[in-house]
């Protein structure tokens, strides 16, 4: 290799340390930079959006789905034995009373009183009984352990315990309470279905004496309306005189005929109302807009053509016209033409005399226009007004007409029977009927016995067993609940890590995949040769492929210094940059690789190399480049390693050296891969990416978070530094096995 010229300054002496005024500076810089990152995190890709979606935690799950299914397991065995710590067992004691339904009844009305049924058993009079009876064997209610344990707050507890439901059929009402004392419950449920049977009874006998009374009221009114409807009918009698019908008749179609005939006029009057009031509503708008309108064409003419001044000039415009003629009779071509051009001219002078006359006369004329036309329409609307009174007046009068047509008419009745006989007849047979129905009604409820609807199924016995169904309901959903739920739990912190599992997510955070690279066979796992073998060749085809498409955009830009790096360490970038220069070795380029993580550096140990002298030296100015470049045991591939790092190489690289030196070494290779440290926790990538072509960033799957390569890439863009796409590691096999075989050479 030849040697690389640097200036003196680089190769004698360190570089100067940074003046106050220009370290100042860069941290005036670096700030500035940060706000920029900051506005454009706020403003980051939907990538980023820490609202979780179904997908997102679908995929999240699928990641972390041994540690979900075990935390989910345990967490269900530790609700699911809560459960049974926390709510031992006890005994179903249970009473079924059967809710009768009413033949003839609706569904809704008998769903109402099964209800009322259950609230009642429930209710604090019914309770409050219960508690004040006796047991069969004469012990007090109140007395019982059960009760005793809960002292004054019994009926609560009752309303609370008490669990009711038709479960056994849609007339059977069970009420269960659920206790370890089998027998006071047994007893006080029994106290329970006596106090809501004398309840119910009472509430019946009550209901049947208010509806008797209520019925009884109602039968009363009626006979009086009858009374007072036959008392009615006798006076009508005697008021018509029903021996002369004919005439009565009669007399009534002759009437109703002259209120047809009033009604016609009515209809008519209406109808001149109508159109009276739009041809009103017509003026007035008119009205309205006449200041808008301009004077029609036609009228102005009619008005032009009255002036005398403007007939004079219409005469001398026809005599010229005439002249004009005369002239192409006499003369022939040029020569007419030229005697009619001065006549043209007067012609051009008269018309335009008369504009100025038009222009001068139309004002005035517009205002008396518009004068004469305002009167007009507000003519027309005073008379139209005046109609409209007239229609109103003629249309009250054919009202009262009307009316008193038809008193008359209703007075005297038509044909055999008068109306008003014919409406009492038919209110009085209305009535018997109503009188009727009501005194049956009475019967019917008089014959009802009270509690029919209520029979007692079978008292409340003494169980033997416990009852686990409850426990085991509740612990089952409550365990499938917790079992989600921890699901659900690691699927969310797992999805709001954001870390990246999926070449797809880069995309989603405005990067460009280049490619991707398999996972590293695990340290302590055992391969033989072929596996080992098999897991190469995926290797080499999956970094000749990204080798491919960087080959491809250098072709047509200008690409030879390439930098490799990552948001934070550990994402294997160092893995990629020495792969990457690998395969363009084997694509037969000269290439060189720096290690530019000057605090952790590592490919030194991959090439097992020496770590000094490397880049810091050169820095530092205290050797040559030749002297610290170093051949690989790969064909067309050098080594620049980092060297022994400290702050002075670190500050080494903010001067212009390191430029000259790319330059220099940019003349010697034609690929330099740079192994630059993470973007963000320290500043040297950004001092190198001002001096590369393009950026590769190494995305590490499933440790990779797409917040901190968001982050980086904010943190690069304000220095301009291209980003070419990432590379995403430690994914999925792309290619099956017999794929791999292909790659391998081996027979299909």
């Amino acid at each position: 290799m030849n040697p690389v010229d640097t200036n003196a300054a680089t190769n004698k002496n360190a570089p100067p340390a940074l003046s106050p005024a220009d370290s100042q500076m860069l941290q005036s810089s670096l700030w500035m930079m940060a706000q920029a990152q900051g506005e454009n995190a706020a403003r980051g890709p939907a990538a980023l959006s820490t609202t979780p979606t179904l997908a997102g935690l679908w995929q999240a799950l699928q990641r972390r789905w041994p540690l979900a299914l075990g935390v989910s397991v345990g967490a269900t065995v530790l609700a699911v034995l809560a459960v049974f710590f926390v709510m031992p067992p006890l005994y179903q004691t249970s009473i079924r009373i059967r809710v009768a339904k009413q033949a003839g009844a609706e569904d809704v009305t008998f769903a109402i009183f099964t209800a009322n049924m259950e609230a009642l058993v429930k209710s604090p009079l019914v309770l409050s009984a219960a508690l004040n009876d006796k047991t069969a064997d004469g012990r007090d209610i109140k007395d019982l352990g059960l009760v005793r344990r809960q002292g004054l707050g019994a009926i609560d507890w009752l309303e609370k315990e008490l669990k009711t439901d038709y479960k056994l059929g849609p007339e059977v009402l069970r009420v269960t309470l659920a206790s370890d004392e089998p027998q006071d419950a047994a007893d006080l449920l029994n106290a329970i279905a006596k106090a809501f049977f004398n309840e119910y009874a009472q509430m019946e006998a009550s209901k049947k004496q208010q509806r008797l009374a209520e019925l009884r009221g109602k039968k009363e009114r009626i006979e009086d309306d009858l009374r007072g409807l036959r008392t009615n009918l006798d006076r009508i009698l005697k008021q018509l005189d029903v021996k002369d019908l004919q005439q009565a008749a009669m007399q009534v179609q002759y009437w109703q005929n002259k209120i047809a005939a009033a009604e016609t006029d009515k209809r008519a009057n209406d109808l001149e109302i109508s159109r009276t009031h739009s041809d009103i509503l017509t003026y007035e708008a008119r009205l309205k807009n006449l200041d808008k309108q301009p004077v029609p064409d036609a009228v102005l003419n009619e008005f032009y053509s009255r002036d005398g001044s403007i007939q004079a000039n219409e005469k001398k415009l026809a005599d010229i016209d005439e002249q004009i003629a005369d002239c192409f009779r006499k003369y022939v071509e040029p020569y007419a033409t030229q005697a009619a051009t001065p006549l043209k001219r007067d012609k051009e002078s008269l018309r335009a005399k008369r504009s100025e006359r038009e222009a001068e006369l139309k004002p005035k004329f517009e205002v008396s226009w518009r004068k004469q036309v305002r009167e007009e329409f507000e003519n027309q609307i005073a008379i139209g007004k005046e109609k409209l009174q007239s229609f109103d007046r003629r249309r009250e009068s054919l009202d009262k007409e009307i009316r008193e047509l038809n008193e008359k008419a209703k007075a005297a009745g038509s044909g055999a029977r008068p109306p008003q006989i014919v409406a009492t007849e038919e209110k009085i047979e209305l009535a018997k009927k109503s009188l009727e129905w009501t005194a049956q009604k009475i019967s019917d409820v008089e014959l009802e016995v009270p509690g029919s609807r209520i029979i007692p199924l079978a008292p409340a016995a003494v169980p033997l067993e416990k009852d686990r169904t409850r426990q085991t309901k509740i612990a089952g959903a409550g365990g499938l609940a917790v079992f989600f739920f921890a699901l659900f739990g690691v699927a969310f912190i797992e999805f709001r890590s954001r870390k990246i599992g999926l070449a797809d997510e880069v995309n989603g955070l405005g990067l460009k995949v280049l490619g991707t690279m398999p996972a590293l066979p695990p340290r302590n796992q055992k391969t033989d040769a072929a596996a080992a073998e098999k897991w190469q060749a995926r290797l080499n085809e999956s970094v000749d492929a990204i080798r491919t498409v960087i080959l491809h955009q250098a072709r047509t830009e200008a690409l030879h210094v390439l930098m490799v790096t990552s948001a934070q360490s550990g994402e294997g970038k160092t893995t990629l940059a020495t792969q990457l220069a690998g395969s363009l070795a084997r694509a037969w380029k000269r290439t060189l690789v720096i290690d530019g993580d000057l605090r952790h550096p590592a490919t030194h140990v991959l090439f097992d190399t020496p770590q000094e002298p490397g880049l810091a030296e050169v820095l530092r100015g205290e050797v040559e480049p030749t002297d610290a470049i170093r051949a690989t045991p790969f064909a067309r591939l050098w080594l620049l390693p980092a060297g022994n790092g400290d702050a002075h190489a670190i500050q080494a690289l903010a001067q212009d050296n390191v430029r000259t030196l790319f330059e220099a070494l940019k003349q010697q290779y034609d690929f330099i891969i740079i192994d630059s440290p993470p973007v963000l926790p320290v500043t040297d990538t950004l001092l190198l990416g001002q001096h590369v072509d393009g950026l590769v960033y190494a995305v590490l799957s499933e440790v990779s978070r797409a917040p901190a390569i968001h982050a980086a890439q904010q943190k690069l863009a304000p220095l301009g530094v291209r980003t070419l796409g990432a590379v995403v590691l430690g994914t999925q096999a792309e290619f099956d096995e017999k794929n791999y075989g292909y790659a391998l050479g081996q027979a299909k």
